[in-house]
């Protein structure tokens, strides 16, 4: 299982559109993996991620605050053990701090390279090919 943020990781909301490569890695992705978004509900970001990359996801969920809870209700619904699950997103201190919380693998969308506690970082979601066939 793969859980993925969208704002700032799948989503560019400054230009107002997928990041580079995003359904391309999304469509190698769905075949292998179950796919599941979380994502803050602000500014009707549910409908936009739903018409953009809806169809690549097994699950959206869409909330007011990220919290461990969501994540372990997706993990207990798919029957998906914390250690088969890799949880990628841009902040640390939500999807990775949960994700590492949850013993879960953690890849850290991290375009400034800043320090970070995430089991891997990458400076952009069409990195993450890299993983596809390694360490996810």
């Amino acid at each position: 299982m793969i859980i993925f943020d969208f704002n700032k990781t799948l989503y560019n909301p400054i230009s107002k559109e997928l990041f580079e490569g995003v359904k391309e890695i999304l469509n190698l992705l769905k075949s292998d993996f179950i796919l599941i978004l979380i994502s803050m509900n602000k500014e009707m970001r549910d409908k936009l991620a739903k018409n953009l990359i809806g169809e690549f996801f097994n699950e959206m969920v869409f909330t007011k605050e990220k919290t461990i809870l969501n994540y372990e209700s997706i993990l207990k619904k798919y029957n998906i053990k914390n250690s088969d699950c890799t949880i990628i997103g841009d902040c640390l201190s939500d999807e990775i701090l949960i994700g590492k919380q949850l013993f879960c693998k953690t890849i850290h969308i991290n375009p400034n390279k800043c320090k970070t506690f995430a089991d891997f970082s990458i400076p952009h979601i069409k990195e993450i090919k890299t993983f596809i066939n390694h360490q996810i």
